[in-house]
C-alpha cells in the first residue's frame, strides 16, 4: 500500500468519446471491435485535486484510503488507427474550459 493512485477514470473525456463513438458509427472497420474510446491520460489524484482546489477555491482534506495502489496503462492506438480520430481533452483543458464557460479563470 501507499504511493499516489492514479485514475484514467476521474476525467472521462466525454467529448473525446463522443466523437469517438460518431466516428465508429460511420465506420464499417469497427464493426465487431472492441475500442478504448476512454483516456491514456492517468492523473494522480493529488494532482487532479490540486487543480480543482486552485480552479475552485474549495477547501482540501487529505485523506489515506487503506487499499492498494492501482497503477495501469491504457491504449487508444487501435481507435485512432480505425477510427481516425485521437483525443484532445486533458484533464487541465476541461477544468479551464469548464471556468471559461462559466465566467471564471484559474
Amino acid at each position: 500500500m501507499g504511493g499516489t493512485a492514479r485514475c484514467s477514470a476521474c476525467r472521462l473525456p466525454t467529448r473525446d468519446i463522443v466523437a469517438g463513438l460518431v466516428a465508429a458509427l460511420d465506420s464499417p472497420a469497427a464493426v465487431g471491435r472492441t475500442l478504448n474510446l476512454g483516456t491514456e491520460e492517468a492523473i494522480a489524484f493529488d494532482i487532479a485535486v490540486s487543480h480543482l482546489q486552485r480552479a475552485t477555491g474549495l477547501p482540501v482534506v487529505d485523506v489515506t484510503l487503506p487499499i492498494p495502489v492501482v497503477d495501469y496503462t491504457t491504449s487508444r492506438r487501435a481507435a485512432i488507427d480505425t477510427l481516425g480520430v485521437a483525443p484532445v481533452w486533458t484533464f487541465g483543458a476541461m477544468v479551464e474550459d469548464a471556468l471559461r464557460r462559466r465566467g471564471r479563470t484559474a
